[in-house]
């Protein structure tokens, strides 16, 4: 029931969703997934959790594209097999492609320094936004004394 929504009186109680494009454990055929690279969106479950779906199903790589909550924040991990994330308008298009065509085609590279890249500087969701209040000094020499 992809895209259709359940009505009462002209009211939409619930959207219902195919959500084996979340890559839940379990949710992903081998037969439709061997050989292939797959679009995983966020929401429920973990991010590396979805690559080890895809793992299991006989994906040879996956695309973590965001959600609109996720916006262009790009979060690192290390994934069980090829993998690269994408901001959520990248993940739209993505998809609108996968639906556009028979045969949607992939490749994922291997990762390089791109110099002059817009936009840029991108910081890691991981990343401190600021310097610390209290020392805003970058690096620190720290002397250890042992007794």
């Amino acid at each position: 029931m992809v895209g259709h929504c359940l009505f009462i009186n002209g009211v939409e109680l619930v959207r219902l969703v195919d959500l084996s494009i979340q890559c839940l454990p379990g949710s992903l055929s081998p037969e439709l997934t061997k050989g292939k690279i797959v679009l995983c969106l966020r929401g429920n479950g973990t991010r590396v959790g979805k690559g080890e779906e895809v793992k299991r199903a006989g994906g040879v790589g996956f695309v973590l594209g965001n959600s609109a909550f996720n916006g262009a924040e790009i979060s690192v991990d290390a994934h069980v097999l090829p993998a690269t994330a994408v901001v959520a308008d990248d993940a739209v298009k993505i998809l609108a492609y996968i639906n556009s065509t028979m045969k949607p085609m992939a490749t994922i590279l291997l990762a390089r320094t791109e110099l002059d890249s817009k936009p840029a500087p991108f910081m890691a969701a991981f990343t401190s936004r600021g310097p610390n209040i209290i020392d805003l000094d970058i690096l620190k020499v720290i002397q250890v004394f042992s007794d």
